[in-house]
């Protein structure tokens, strides 16, 4: 599915000297309502752990938004 373009521009990033990633909150949830972002996109080129953990959580996250619309 791709993301409308006026999402995007509501995408609030940050440059690292890793490059550009999307930031989120402890959540993973993105400035843009019922998005959210993990792994490489959200953290500076980390551990293939942390990108797990990030997905976890951001799957949770989703489900909470979909099952009970937090």
């Amino acid at each position: 599915m791709r993301m409308p373009r006026a999402s995007k521009e509501r995408l609030r990033d940050d440059c690292v000297s890793m490059g550009r990633i999307v930031k989120t909150d402890a959540m993973q949830a993105t400035s843009v309502p019922g998005i959210f972002a993990c792994g490489d996109m959200a953290r500076a080129a980390g551990s293939v752990t942390f990108a797990v953990a990030d997905g976890a959580m951001a799957g949770l996250a989703t489900h909470r938004t979909l099952m009970l619309g937090l």
